[in-house]
C-alpha cells in the first residue's frame, strides 16, 4: 500500500494546475464567495487536503508528518463545509 502513496500524491499534485483551468476569469477575480460555490474549486481544494494527508504518510519527519497531517485534515474540513451537502 505504501508504494502506491507516492504515485498517488504526484497524481493529486500534478494536477494541480488544472485547478486553474476552469474559463472565465483569472485565478483570484471573482472572490471567495465564487470559490466557496464552485465544484471545480471546491474538488481541488478537497484534493490539496488529501494530498496533505498524503503526504503525512510518506513523510519521515515526524514534525513535517503532525504539520501535513493537522493542514490536510483541515484544508478537508474546510472544503467539505464549503461544499455544505452538494456533493
Amino acid at each position: 500500500m505504501r508504494k502506491y502513496l507516492g504515485v498517488a500524491l504526484a497524481a493529486i499534485v500534478l494536477s494541480a494546475p488544472a485547478a486553474w483551468a476552469h474559463p472565465g476569469h483569472g485565478p483570484m477575480e471573482p472572490g471567495l464567495g465564487h470559490w466557496a460555490t464552485s465544484p471545480y474549486h471546491l474538488t481541488f481544494t478537497a484534493l490539496f487536503g488529501l494530498a496533505c494527508v498524503f503526504a503525512s504518510r510518506v513523510v519521515s519527519s515526524p514534525r513535517v508528518r503532525r504539520a501535513c497531517a493537522i493542514v490536510g485534515g483541515c484544508v478537508l474540513a474546510v472544503a467539505f463545509l464549503a461544499a455544505n451537502g452538494r456533493a
